[in-house]
């Protein structure tokens, strides 16, 4: 079964924002662009709050991954996000 290459792929950094990010989902689960089109990778910053837990069940319309890393310090950059597939990459953060 071929996978369909994704067209936008959001990347959503974050560290203990667990509610927030759970706004965060829903609210892009209800835009009209096609959700199979997007996919939306959550790079968890050491987080201890349950965020990894919480990503990894939910129920989201769109293809959802979460890179859980352990926690940076300000200001430290490398994070791989080889497994984007999309030509568009929107950061939010």
């Amino acid at each position: 079964m071929n996978k369909a290459i994704p067209t936008v792929s959001v990347i959503i950094p974050t560290y203990n924002r667990n509610s927030i990010l759970q706004r965060t989902l829903a609210s892009l689960g209800t835009q009209i662009f096609c959700l199979q089109d997007m996919e939306v990778v959550i790079v968890a910053d050491g987080c201890t709050d349950g965020t990894a837990e919480m990503v990894r069940c939910y129920p989201a319309p769109f293809p959802l991954q979460i890179i859980d890393q352990a926690p940076r310090a300000l200001g430290q950059h490398g994070t791989k996000v080889q497994p984007m597939l999309g030509q568009v990459a929107p950061l939010s953060g």
